[in-house]
């Protein structure tokens, strides 16, 4: 939780490295929508009947973490990681690899998908949806800032399609 400063006036919060930061900052705005996505991951775990996927998802729990804190260093002076254009690749390829093995197992409708099914399967629906609002948010803070990381961008991507396949799979359970 949060704790909250009496020396920042209201609408404004502290980051990692900087005060008194405003909440229309574009590092809050994404970093908000980063939050929100995995706060989305953890509500989706918490129905979901597969324990080695809900693992998956805490992990991408906790790249989505390591990659808020890149996005608070942003302009200004801390450095937690050495930021390199690549940056966040380990992350990716081991996502990727995991989502394409269990892309190529999973039998895809061929119908649109109504999430609701069940409990799971709607909170890994949900969960997709919130991290594409996360990934729009970031592909414009990238924008913003000139920043060549790409792979953070294909991350939050590969992170939904997983959510769409961990949905579908759910579906029939």
């Amino acid at each position: 939780m949060a704790r909250h400063s009496k020396r920042n006036p209201i609408g404004f919060t502290d980051i990692i490295g900087a005060s008194g930061i405003s909440k229309s900052d574009p590092r809050i705005h994404t970093n908000g929508a980063i939050d929100e996505a995995s706060a989305a991951l953890g509500m989706a775990r918490a129905f979901m009947t597969d324990k080695e996927h809900a693992d998956v998802l805490k992990q991408c729990q906790a790249d989505l973490s390591k990659m808020m804190g890149f996005i608070a260093a942003v302009n200004t002076e801390q450095t937690f990681f050495v930021i390199e254009d690549s940056f966040f690749e380990t992350e990716l390829e081991d996502l990727e690899s995991y989502l394409f093995k269990l892309e190529a197992e999973t039998e895809f409708p061929n119908v649109f998908v109504y999430p609701g099914d069940n409990a799971a399967e709607a909170a890994l629906n949900m969960a997709r949806t919130i991290v594409r609002r996360a990934e729009r948010e970031t592909v414009s803070f990238f924008v913003i800032e000139n920043l060549k990381q790409k792979a953070v961008l294909q991350y939050l991507n590969r992170l939904s399609s997983l959510c769409f396949v961990f949905g579908l799979l759910e579906a029939e359970n």
